[in-house]
């Protein structure tokens, strides 16, 4: 049972995540004006991976030394960054930014059938199930009305794909780094995940895309990306990953969608729209609903 002063550390990491990577939603739509996917991605990784196992390595923590080890964090980083954080970017070619943060919310809900099907570990109680449909059903308000508009159609089922692999991935990454870990310090594991998963991304952007020509927007847009969202805000993540489940600790992806079309609306100037708020007002309910159940089960 974690304590006090632990739970009240991973509540704040949460939080923080929530709002700085429903920030990065808008960096990413920005840095891919003249980045491409791979590229942005394996160079925001294999720099925030540098930096935060350069950090571990000066307060102590030794490398690993066996080759299965480097091999099963670099596996997770895949998941993590190759196949996850690559598929936002992606979809942000073909969807706003806010609409991307508000299908990330799909996140809770596919963890939870993935912990009750793959690690039995996590019920679905009643309460918890009333949290995740309702989180659901605003994620429905939100993106019916963009499916009716057939000049948007094929745009948005390609972004909605491609945000529904990077909901199954980046779970598929939590759950083999909480329930499989290496033997790998906590300080190293994640710095590792990063700098394999990045450098790997970034090789298959040399293979397969031509060097891009940066503007100073994107770079600025990148280096955000790198320092909030990789160093911090993922920092943030593997704490809390150690002291809260992983089915609730996804539902920091219920207050994304709010912070991102904020975001989008004051600096692209993208539309919130009556549904969108709607969608917003169920998302934070199906917060409210997940949290005060796992209240209840700790008293």
């Amino acid at each position: 049972m974690p304590r006090v002063s632990e739970r009240a550390l991973a509540n704040l990491c949460f939080a923080a995540m929530g709002i700085i990577w429903g920030t990065t939603f808008l960096a990413i739509r920005v840095a891919i004006e003249t980045i491409p996917t791979l590229y942005l991605t394996g160079l925001r990784f294999t720099i925030a991976g540098t930096i935060l196992l350069g950090i571990a390595l000066a307060r102590g923590n030794p490398l690993p030394r066996r080759a299965s080890q480097w091999g099963h964090e670099a596996l997770t980083g895949i998941l993590l960054f190759t196949f996850a954080t690559a598929s936002v970017a992606f979809a942000e070619h073909h969807i706003t930014s806010g609409l991307a943060a508000l299908l990330a919310a799909m996140l809770p809900l596919w963890m939870a059938l993935l912990e009750r099907f793959l690690i039995r570990s996590e019920p679905l109680t009643s309460m918890r199930i009333a949290g995740l449909v309702a989180g659901f059903c605003g994620v429905i308000a939100v993106v019916a009305p963009a499916i009716a508009k057939p000049s948007t159609g094929t745009g948005l089922l390609i972004g909605t794909l491609a945000m529904q692999f990077y909901t199954i991935a980046w779970n598929l990454g939590t759950l083999r780094a909480k329930y499989q870990p290496s033997g790998v310090a906590p300080a190293i594991a994640p710095a590792m995940q990063m700098l394999t998963g990045g450098v790997i991304t970034l090789i298959a952007a040399v293979i397969t895309e031509p060097l891009p020509h940066i503007t100073a927007r994107s770079a600025i847009a990148l280096a955000y990306l790198t320092l909030f969202g990789s160093i911090i805000a993922f920092s943030a993540y593997t704490y809390a990953l150690r002291v809260i489940p992983p089915g609730r600790l996804t539902l920091f992806a219920y207050i994304q969608p709010a912070v991102a079309a904020i975001a989008g609306a004051l600096v692209l100037h993208e539309r919130i729209t009556i549904p969108m708020v709607t969608g917003m007002l169920f998302i934070l309910g199906g917060v409210t609903l997940a949290r005060v159940a796992r209240a209840r089960k700790q008293s």
